[in-house]
């Protein structure tokens, strides 16, 4: 039934129409926003998921075997050998360190003219699926500062790879190469009689402090 008052004065009529259709506005003003999505939090999370798998299919190289010679003449350098298989994408061997030293290099030894020199590197390179040896004569880990009264027989090792791989290993100390008869040819393949004075006392830590007389050349004096 519709109130009198309200046909009798059609303002009043009008103001209730205005009080409810205000009501119905002040409610819908009150409903949340959807909210915008940009596309960024969606985004980090990929980038997050991504980064993890590529974290996990990191795989470092496998590692056979390796050792480290034991410091000549209680001095605090020596050096390192490792041989390692790369695993199925190509990668680098670009650090490593150790707990018992100061700081652990990556060395090569390469020809300089008649001389055989040693330099740092700043990665070496580990082709897929190879076998990669870090060797006497050759690649090698330069191990300086070592605190020779903490030795105990092995020294733990970690190397890192460009891939974000890493892997530690405890290699043991040696004179000369494990299972390997300790003939000098055996030991290194270098001519000590042509090495520079100034990589004298980098390659004591090859050979344990032995010295070598350079050989005579043919047709000398006796």
């Amino acid at each position: 039934m519709r109130n009198p008052a309200l046909k009798k004065n059609p303002l009043a009529l009008l103001g209730c129409t205005v009080c409810v259709s205000a009501l119905i506005l002040t409610a819908c003003g009150e409903s949340p926003a959807p909210a915008e999505n940009d596309g960024t939090g969606s985004a980090s999370a990929q980038v997050a998921s991504e980064a993890g798998i590529a974290a996990q299919e990191a795989v470092a190289p496998q590692i056979l075997s390796g050792w480290v010679r034991t410091p000549p003449g209680g001095r605090d350098v020596t050096a390192g050998y490792i041989t390692l298989r790369a695993g199925a994408q190509d990668d680098q061997l670009v650090a490593a360190s150790s707990p018992i030293a100061g700081r652990v290099e990556l060395h090569t030894m390469e020809h300089d003219g008649e001389v055989m020199r040693m330099r740092q590197v700043e990665a070496i390179d580990l082709p897929a699926e190879t076998e990669i040896s870090l060797a006497p004569g050759g690649d090698h880990l330069m191990i300086f500062g070592v605190d020779t009264a903490s030795l105990d027989g092995k020294v733990e090792v970690t190397l890192e790879f460009a891939s974000g791989a890493s892997s530690t290993v405890r290699l043991p100390l040696s004179a000369t190469a494990p299972e390997a008869d300790a003939s000098p040819a055996d030991a290194d393949t270098m001519d000590h009689g042509e090495m520079d004075h100034e990589d004298a006392h980098h390659e004591d830590a090859h050979q344990g402090g032995d010295v070598h007389e350079p050989a005579p050349e043919e047709g000398g004096d006796e």
